[in-house]
């Protein structure tokens, strides 16, 4: 597939912000990266490749008032990643939402692309990242008809991401060359690795 970014009508995205950034010590979605925030960073790959944008789960939605976006508090606290998850499908209207992490500032321009292609040759309704042999859970697409599912598994008092998206028969596209993109960036020292490859040359989809 190209690697010209290509708008897809169908579908719609949230940047999942929520998480303590206990490890980091800092909110990770206000991390500079080359002078800007880690999220601006996000919105603006992410509007490069779907029509609409939103954030869900942001702990202070005051401090993203300036990107000019739809910021959704989570609807039910303390559920994870996949209360957020929840919370933008809620407000999504669109067929699909794409959804990726605040945790690190580089997507391919065909993140959009790829991923859908994946869940509809696979005819799956969830489609996420596997990177070098390890699920990247939260880089994901999803069809907004698995809400009530998902709203249920969180009734259920339910947080962890795969045990949901395997009884929903998600399934896993294999994206190993994708530079710098879906490297979980948690801790000050993954922090400054990641500054430090993309210093070198290691972020080829920027």
């Amino acid at each position: 597939m190209s690697g010209v970014p290509l708008i897809l009508p169908e579908v719609q995205a949230a940047i999942l912000a929520g998480g303590e950034s206990r490890r980091m010590g800092r909110p990770k979605l206000l991390l500079d990266f080359r002078g800007n925030s880690f999220i601006a960073h996000l919105l603006l790959q992410l509007q490069q490749q779907v029509n609409s944008v939103m954030i869900a789960g942001a702990p202070d939605p005051r401090q993203l008032a300036d990107l000019g976006i739809d910021v959704l508090p989570d609807a039910v606290a303390d559920c994870g990643p996949l209360g957020g998850m929840a919370t933008a499908l809620a407000h999504a209207r669109r067929d699909w939402l794409l959804v990726a992490p605040c945790d690190n500032p580089v997507l391919p321009p065909d993140y959009a692309a790829r991923l859908l292609q994946a869940a509809r040759e696979r005819q799956a309704a969830l489609a996420y990242v596997r990177k070098q042999g390890r699920e990247q859970p939260l880089y994901a697409i999803v069809r907004r008809e698995l809400l009530a599912s998902l709203q249920a598994y969180l009734a259920g008092g339910a947080r962890k991401v795969l045990p949901w998206y395997e009884s929903v028969g998600a399934v896993a596209l294999d994206w190993d060359d994708a530079g710098l993109a879906f490297t979980n960036i948690n801790t000050p020292d993954e922090y400054a690795a990641f500054l430090a490859a993309a210093q070198a040359g290691g972020s080829a989809v920027l």
